[in-house]
């Protein structure tokens, strides 16, 4: 996560309920007749940090999701080449190296020229 903007989130909520809190209490006390315009000030306030402090707890959060897709879409594709260890016909060892390769996935054994079955898997 994006610690700074999450960090920033954090406070704008923290602030915001603080000032709505501060609000509510003005009114319940009864000093809302002497202190109206802080009373609005702190209210309006408040009410605006609490509404966006979410938004950006969230941003943070997507941008971290972004920052992680866009490292799995920059990896190199790989192909994964499967193939016996023993020729079916001769029994013989076969490696990657030795293969006569006749298609992109179709080998032959170097000492029976026995097809040999290639099975590929992309990531």
């Amino acid at each position: 996560m994006n610690r700074g903007i999450l960090i920033i989130g954090l406070i704008m909520l923290f602030i915001g309920s603080y000032m709505f809190l501060n609000s509510l209490l003005t009114i319940t006390t009864g000093h809302i007749f002497d202190n109206w315009m802080t009373w609005t000030l702190y209210l309006s306030i408040g009410i605006i940090l609490v509404s966006i402090a979410p938004g950006v707890l969230v941003w943070s959060y997507t941008k971290d999701i972004e920052k992680s897709h866009k490292k799995l879409l920059n990896q190199p594709s790989w192909q994964m080449i499967q193939i016996p260890l023993l020729c079916s016909s001769c029994h013989n060892e076969i490696t990657i190296h030795s293969l006569e390769w006749i298609g992109p996935d179709e080998a032959r054994c170097p000492f029976c020229s026995n097809e040999i079955n290639v099975m590929t898997s992309r990531y």
